[in-house]
């Protein structure tokens, strides 16, 4: 024991000792820091360490030709060399470290870091191993400690990661700031309260802000918190050297005073929020007390429950309930989009507790009201999966011709749950399934004028609930497709996890009886239906609606809503069949409205920033992510160098053409010149 040198210490609470490396190891028990003692004894943390011999220095700067070692790292980083080692962090040709990262279950990434300099910045390269060489966080591997202490801190990187993780707090980095789009909802599951560090630099207020926008684009519902860095502290691992005893102590404080992540804003952030949950009218009547009884025990969400029970429903009851706009039939058929933000989605488990509803109805429908021995085939027969063809639809509810006896059942309803694989096909030249697909939903004759193609199909009832993500939809759909009246004839709608149900749900058949007995009432009525006609209160609010409805909207959002009238009047009379109304009374029209609008906002959200260019829509969010711009080359650098330079040229002419973004020519110090892109309404 010694007196401490950083404070008048007359008790001697200075303890001086060695590890096994002979590193010294000081610690005051009056509380001290480490760096405290060492500034008053002159000397620098460096000194504390053992040093290499003399001709046997290992250089610490990224220069050609330098040798890095994980000793120097862990110097620098004021960390264990085993800890390190026990991270994979270890030496690799030529002369450098290997930090390797790793997917959530372990398993290498597609590519590792290597450095050959204390900082990234000096020297650092990736390490690809793999055809796919995406980047990923640093730290996938270790987010199950994140689950198990219920938050997680993002961090910038590598170093800050290390340091969290020695000190006990659950961290990811994001290896760089521009870099907060390599997020994904399966990172996040399981994780309530997200903190991001956000370093004093611009890139520090860039990651934010990215995370941010990143946060909304997923869906997340989580509580989002930044840590701001004290004052002439760049990072985590900054505040540590400064103070090794008193970090965890002080960072934990940070956590306690986060402030509330900022929501992004349209016109702050160039974004698009999540739509809000649907107004309780959308939960009318008999398909909203169906979701109301199955929602408990369900990690979907509700509004994909709610819009699989009206398209399910709207199928059954087959092709004889209908109203009429101007000579034109429309009919209770719906396609739907569930639109997730991953593949991973619940969104199967939405399928089948509907499912299950529907297949007591049939049971029951035997001695209750009385429907045919047809009609209880329809979960058998007439629900399938599969879209691949136009050809293949039309045989599925093909009309008799020559000894083939044909399909007498025209319903069907299309379950499709890779939908990604639909659009990928309509994007070959001389597809049938577009055409198809888009005469099903209007008349429901459908007829493919080829000699190889005879088949054809009158009166078929069509629907079809798919499955995609917003980024396969972005990717695959075709400007020509939102264009030409195949999107707008579904029904986009955002959906997400609603709970976590580790056990899954215990829904009781017993607890839908009444439901059941309402629900085959309801499918008899739909099935004797004809013309349903519209009440007075319906019309005057109908009068009221329809200017805003009918109005029509610019670019390819536009192009998705177009079919605003004819989708609501559909929804309202499926609401006013479950009710085994013969008329649309102002209740139903109204249930149709809230559906539409979270529907619209929906559609808001998936295609509002599209330009229908993803070169050009992949520029902007990397524009956005750049508060001081990109150069051409650091454009190409967003894909990798894998983009011809003539399909760049073109997406940016297009994000020029819609005011999204522009270029300005910026002089350096030294008088060099450069022209830079920007993200514009940022």
């Amino acid at each position: 024991m010694a007196r401490c040198p950083a404070h008048r210490d007359e008790r001697a609470s200075l303890s001086i000792g060695v590890n096994s490396n002979g590193d010294v190891l000081l610690h005051c028990f009056a509380g001290c820091s480490v760096q405290s003692i060492v500034d008053a004894l002159g000397l620098s943390m460096r000194d504390l360490y053992v040093q290499p011999l003399a001709g046997s220095e290992k250089p610490h700067k990224g220069v050609t030709g330098d040798r890095l070692f994980v000793e120097d790292l862990a110097r620098d980083k004021l960390l264990p060399v085993e800890f390190l080692r026990s991270l994979g962090v270890n030496e690799c040709e030529p002369g450098g470290v290997r930090i390797p990262y790793r997917l959530l279950d372990g398993s290498p990434a597609p590519r590792d870091r290597f450095r050959t300099a204390l900082k990234a910045s000096e020297g650092s390269q990736w390490i690809p191993f793999k055809s796919d060489k995406s980047p990923v966080p640093y730290g996938l591997d270790r987010l199950r400690d994140a689950r198990q202490a219920g938050y997680l801190v993002l961090v910038e990187g590598e170093t800050d990661s290390w340091t969290l993780w020695y000190h006990g707090f659950p961290a990811l980095g994001i290896p760089g700031a521009g870099m907060a789009r390599l997020l994904e909802p399966e990172h996040l599951e399981g994780i309530p309260r997200l903190y991001v560090v956000q370093e004093s630099d611009a890139g520090g207020r860039s990651f934010v802000r990215g995370v941010a926008r990143q946060l909304v684009e997923l869906g997340w519902n989580g509580e989002g918190h930044v840590v701001s860095m004290p004052e002439g502290i760049k990072d985590p691992n900054e505040l540590y050297k400064r103070a090794p005893d008193d970090f965890k102590r002080s960072f934990a404080e940070m956590l306690e005073k986060a402030v509330p992540l900022p929501e992004p804003t349209e016109n702050a952030a160039g974004i698009v929020s999540w739509p809000d949950p649907p107004a309780e009218e959308a939960f009318y009547g008999l398909a909203g007390d169906i979701v109301r009884a199955i929602e408990p025990h369900t990690e979907a969400d509700p509004v994909g429950l709610l819009v699989q029970c009206l398209t399910a429903f709207g199928n059954i009851i087959g092709r004889r309930a209908h109203f009429v706009v101007e000579d034109t039939k429309h009919y209770a058929n719906l396609y739907v989009m569930l639109v997730g933000v991953t593949a991973k989605a619940r969104k199967g488990t939405a399928w089948n507790r509907v499912r299950r509803v529907f297949e007591l109805a049939e049971q029951d429908s035997w001695t209750t009201v009385g429907v045919s021995g047809d009609e209880l085939l329809w979960l058998d027969t007439r629900v399938q999966d599969g879209l691949s063809s136009g050809e293949g639809l039309i045989w599925a509810v093909r009309d008799a011709s020559g000894d083939d006896p044909g399909v007498k059942d025209k319903r069907l309803l299309v379950l499709q749950g890779e939908f990604a694989s639909v659009l990928r096909v309509l994007a070959r030249e001389g597809n049938t399934l577009s055409p198809t697909i888009r005469n099903a939903w209007d008349t429901g004759d459908l007829r493919i004028l080829t000699k190889n193609s005879p088949a054809q199909a009158t009166g078929a009832h069509v629907s079809i609930i798919g499955h995609v993500t917003k980024a396969e939809t972005l990717r695959y759909l075709d400007v020509t497709e939102m264009a030409n009246g195949f999107g707008n004839r579904f029904l986009w709608v955002c959906v997400r996890r609603s709970k976590c149900l580790p056990e899954g749900g215990h829904l009781r058949e017993e607890d839908l009886a009444p439901l059941v007995d309402r629900l085959c009432e309801a499918i008899h009525f739909g099935s004797q239906a004809g013309e349903i006609a519209w009440d007075d209160d319906a019309r005057r609010l109908w009068e009221e609606v329809y200017p805003a409805l009918s109005e029509g909207k610019s670019g390819l959002l536009g192009a998705i809503l177009a079919r605003a009238e004819a989708q609501v009047r559909r929804l309202a009379m499926v609401y006013a069949l479950l009710d085994c109304s013969p008329v649309v009374r102002e209740c139903h029209l109204r249930a149709g409205l809230a559906l539409w609008r979270y529907c619209e906002q929906s559609a808001q959200f998936i295609f509002g920033e599209s330009t229908g260019d993803p070169v050009a829509d992949r520029i902007l969010r990397a524009l956005r992510d750049a508060p001081d711009g990109l150069t051409r080359t650091e454009i190409r650098d967003v894909f990798g160098r894998n983009e011809k330079a003539s399909t760049i040229q073109k997406a940016l002419r297009v994000l020029e053409e819609y005011g999204l973004a522009g270029r300005r020519t910026i002089t350096r110090t030294g008088g060099r010149a450069s022209e830079r892109w920007f993200a514009l309404g940022v």
